[in-house]
Formats: C-alpha cells, sequence, structure tokens
C-alpha cells in the first residue's frame, strides 16, 4: 500500500495546486495586458486628423497600457490624471468591471444587444469560477479523509469534486474567451476594438496597441489541469483500493459465515448443507433398499437378529397355543 499512499501524496499536491492556481489567478490583474506605445503614437501623429487624435489621448483609457483581470481594469504610469474623475476607481490605479456592478451606465443605455450579452458573460464568467474554486476546495476535505482511512468511496468523492472543480473553471474561461471575441469582433458600440478597428482614425491607435494573454490567464488554465490530473489520480488509487479490498471482503465473508454457521441454525448455509446431508441419507437408503438381500416380509416373517434370523417360518410347525415350535 506504499505506493497508494505516494499516489495519494501526489494527488493532494495536485488538487492542492489546482487551488493555488485558481485563487491566484482570481486575485491577479493579468489576465488580459494591452500594452500601446504612446510614444510612438506621438511621433507618428503628423496630419491634422491625427493631431486630434492626441488630444483624445489624453482622457481615453484605450490609449492607456493596462492590464485587465476578473473585477478590474488597471491603468498604470503617471499619465492616468484622468482616473480621478472615474466614480468606479479602487486602488488608485484600477477601475472596476462595470459589466459586474448592479445596473447601467447612462453612457451605455443605446448600446445594442451584443454588448447587453456581454455583460451577462462577464456575470457568467464570475459565477462559474467561483463555483469551480468551491468544488476543488471541497475536493481537499475528502482527500484529508482518505490520509487517514483509505476507503475507495472517499477517494471517489474527492475525484468527483475535483474534476467538477476544473470543469466549471475550464468553463469560466472559456466563457472570458467569448467575452473577448465579442470585444474584438462583435460589438460595434463605444470604444470597443470591434467598432473602432475599421476606423482610420484610430488606425495609428490600432498598428501600435498589442494585446497579449497575461500569467493570470495562465495560471488559470494550469489549475484546471492540476484539477484534472488530481481527480484521474485519485480515481485510479479508488480503483486499486477497491481490488485490494476484494480479497479481504471475501475472507471476510466467509469467516462470517463459519461464525454464522456454529452460532445459526436458520442459517442459509447450514440449511443448504442440512438438505445436502439429508438427501446423502436419502440416496443411501435407496441404495440399501435395492441392495436387500432377502424377500419382501410376508405373513411369518420375524425381524432379523432373532433366533431366526429372518427365515421364512411353516406355519404348520408353529404352536400357536405354546408359541413354539
Amino acid at each position: 500500500m506504499e505506493s497508494g499512499r505516494l499516489v495519494l501524496f501526489f494527488s493532494t499536491a495536485f488538487a492542492l495546486g489546482a487551488l493555488t492556481c485558481m485563487a491566484i489567478a482570481m486575485a491577479t490583474d493579468y489576465w488580459i495586458a494591452t500594452s500601446v506605445d504612446r510614444e510612438a503614437i506621438r511621433s507618428s501623429a503628423t496630419s491634422s486628423s491625427q493631431t486630434a487624435l492626441l488630444a483624445e489621448m489624453a482622457d481615453e483609457p484605450i490609449f492607456f497600457t493596462r492590464y485587465r483581470g476578473m473585477f478590474r481594469t488597471c491603468y498604470p504610469g503617471n499619465e492616468t490624471i484622468w482616473l480621478a474623475n472615474e466614480a468606479n476607481r479602487v486602488d488608485q490605479w484600477c477601475v472596476l468591471e462595470a459589466g459586474l456592478l448592479a445596473g447601467r451606465k447612462s453612457s451605455t443605455d443605446n448600446f445594442g444587444s451584443d454588448f447587453q450579452i456581454r455583460m451577462h458573460l462577464l456575470k457568467a464568467y464570475f459565477g462559474l469560477y467561483i463555483v469551480g474554486m468551491t468544488f476543488t476546495l471541497l475536493s481537499v476535505f475528502p482527500i484529508m479523509a482518505a490520509c487517514y482511512n483509505l476507503q475507495p468511496k472517499t477517494l471517489n468523492l474527492a475525484a468527483l469534486f475535483a474534476a467538477l472543480g476544473s470543469f466549471f473553471t475550464a468553463s469560466s474561461v472559456a466563457v472570458f474567451h467569448g467575452i473577448v471575441y465579442m470585444e474584438d469582433n462583435t460589438i460595434e458600440d463605444g470604444k470597443f476594438r470591434a467598432n473602432i478597428k475599421d476606423d482610420p482614425y484610430y488606425r495609428l491607435l490600432i498598428d501600435e496597441t498589442n494585446t497579449f494573454f497575461g500569467y493570470s490567464y495562465i495560471l488559470a488554465w494550469v489549475g484546471v489541469f492540476c484539477g484534472f490530473v488530481g481527480a484521474l489520480l485519485l480515481l485510479c488509487l479508488a480503483s486499486k483500493v477497491r481490488a485490494k479490498q476484494q480479497p479481504d471482503d471475501a475472507k471476510a465473508l466467509t469467516a462470517f459465515d463459519d461464525y454464522t454457521l456454529s452460532n445459526n441454525v436458520n442459517s442459509p448455509r447450514k440449511q443448504d448443507i442440512a438438505m445436502q446431508d439429508y438427501m446423502a441419507q436419502q440416496a443411501a437408503a435407496a441404495s440399501a433398499y435395492n441392495s436387500y438381500a432377502f424377500a419382501y416380509p410376508s405373513l411369518g416373517y420375524t425381524r432379523p437378529g432373532n433366533v431366526y434370523q429372518g427365515e421364512m417360518i411353516n406355519p404348520r410347525l408353529y404352536d400357536y397355543e405354546n408359541y413354539r415350535v
């Protein structure tokens, strides 16, 4: 069982690793990093339309390097004076995601249905991630119980929780991909990329903007992978423990039957043995009857064992009055 303990150790490590990665991914703000080369925009803005673009750079969020997390988007740097006027500002450099807040901004009332879908997806993204983390956390408790009592049912329960945690977390990340896709391709409102990428006015901004997934996003997938691997190891260990316990269970059942046989007259096993003995006696009696050497008993027959040894008696030689021949 030393190998089983080793597998349980790795399963615990993967489960705790999954929970840690998911928690870090949720708490950090690097799901998507967007880098904007403001100096390149300034040096390249030569035409009159591009000069007007420079005026917009002072307070428009899309012109700033930013890091986006699950709850907020942060704008590091020294040129973010415009953040002082943001109602949802937190931690000095960050703005809460409006899609997670109740209600809508007045500036988005005229936005289309795609924007409304995005708001619902943001809530689903957050909700699925919380459910996934909850199941991953719950998987730790059966694993801890298995450290003291290695039972297949406990291991299967831990594997189920770990698999569900990874499934819901993966679903959350998939929803996040859907949000990013809508922002880049379908939401033709506001300053989303889908609305400005074909506008010649913002061509310079699009060319100098680079977007990539950050380490928070990568950690979320690492957590999903660790959770699934931990669940697979737990299932394999449960199968191994169950296979090892089957011979022991058979021995215990035999010992229990032997005890019941000696203490309970009505036990099924004892009744079977009694029936077998009865059938054997009947077979022996039938065999003895078929091999009996004397004629069928008739009038005047005496039992074997008396003076006549089972011989037939001539009634004419028998003295009925004196009971003697």
